[in-house]
Order: structure tokens, then C-alpha cells, then sequence
């Protein structure tokens, strides 16, 4: 340790607590009970004691906006930056088309575009990875497709899954739906499920009755 001797007062950061000296070198500063006189910049007194350094974020109950906009929250945190609810977020993605479908979060939805790919700013729609959802012109089913707001839906063919039965309706089974696209010649299903039946199938309503 050091042999040097301190004389002058070892003083708190307010000044209202002090050591006289004379002090061993090394002696630390003497813990203040009184309360902190830094001027908080949300102008709600401190409620921390005396301290060297930054204040810590206030802590008095307010009432804040969450950081998406969608709700005001009471009994926050004065100091409190990112305050969330449990709503989805909702506003538009960048392809113009999906809203967000993220929690609460701060702005904005989507990183920034990469160099060479349009923007919105520019007039340009960029995929924003969700899945496509509009319903396919064939069938009604939506479109699986990731996000592509500057093109049309893919032309393959569907893959939701369609119930279909035989005219008297006691045998059943489930095959893609195939509608739309290019004919590629596998789409072929093993008749020996459903028994060979005499009659053309019928497709079933979603209610189980035939259409």
C-alpha cells in the first residue's frame, strides 16, 4: 500500500459527507445518506442517494406510448426507453402488400435495402419474406410463394391438401389439389387407397358435403 498521507477532506459528490484528514492514501470517500442534487433532465426529483458518476434512469410511474404506437401504458419507468405491448405491430412491410406480424417493435419493420435493390423511397417494392396469401385464380387457394410484389404469382401447381370422395360418399381420401400450372405428368395417386371405385370422385365442401 501506499505510505503517503492525504491532508485535505475526502468529500461525497454533494460535498455533505466528509473525512477530515489526515488520511492514509487510498482511503476511500465516504458513502452519503442523503439524497442525490443533480438535476434529472425529465424533471422529476431523484429518488437515488448521493453518487459519483451518471445518474441511474428515474424510476417515477409515468404514462408512456409504447414504441410501435399502438397503446398507452401506465406505471412506467420515467427512464425507460423501449417500452413494448403484446400487440403485433401491423404497420406495412416494404413490398407495399403484408403488414408486419412482429411484435411491438421500434421502427422500422424492414432492413434497410441492400445495394442495388430498389427501395420504397425510390418506387420500388422490395419482398419482405412473408408468404405471398393471395388467392390463386384456379382454386381460391393462396399462393405459397415468398413475398414478390413486382411480379405475378408462380405458375406451379397447387399443393393444399383436397378431400375428395366417391358419388356415394362412403369412400374418401386426400390428394393435392394440383389446379393451375404446367401438366408435368406426376400427378398420379394410388388407386388402391380408394378401392377402385365404379364413379368418378366428387370433391367435398369443407362441411363434408358433397359439391
Amino acid at each position: 500500500p501506499c505510505r503517503e498521507t492525504i491532508f485535505h477532506d475526502l468529500t461525497c459528490a454533494c460535498g455533505r459527507s466528509s473525512i477530515p484528514p489526515p488520511q492514509p492514501c487510498g482511503t476511500p470517500t465516504p458513502s452519503c445518506p442523503h439524497q442525490c442534487i443533480v438535476p434529472q433532465p425529465c424533471g422529476h426529483p431523484a429518488s437515488h442517494q448521493c453518487h459519483f458518476g451518471d445518474c441511474p434512469p428515474c424510476v417515477v410511474p409515468v404514462t408512456r406510448e409504447c414504441v410501435g404506437g399502438h397503446v398507452m401504458l401506465r406505471n412506467i419507468p420515467c427512464g425507460s426507453k423501449d417500452i413494448r405491448c403484446n400487440q403485433p405491430c401491423g404497420k406495412n412491410r416494404q413490398c407495399g402488400l403484408h403488414a408486419c406480424a412482429r411484435p411491438c417493435h421500434p421502427s422500422p419493420c424492414d432492413p434497410p435495402p441492400a445495394n442495388g435493390e430498389a427501395s420504397s423511397s425510390s418506387g420500388g417494392k422490395v419482398s419482405c419474406g412473408q408468404l405471398c396469401g393471395v388467392p390463386r385464380r384456379e382454386c381460391k387457394h393462396t399462393c405459397n410463394a415468398p413475398c414478390h410484389p413486382s411480379s405475378p404469382c408462380p405458375d406451379v401447381r397447387c399443393e393444399h391438401r383436397a378431400t375428395i370422395t366417391c358419388s356415394c360418399g362412403r369412400i374418401s381420401t386426400t390428394v393435392p389439389c394440383s389446379a393451375g400450372g404446367a401438366y408435368n405428368g406426376d400427378s398420379t395417386f394410388d388407386i388402391s387407397v380408394m378401392q377402385q371405385p365404379p364413379m368418378a370422385l366428387q370433391p367435398v365442401e369443407s362441411n363434408g358435403k358433397r359439391a
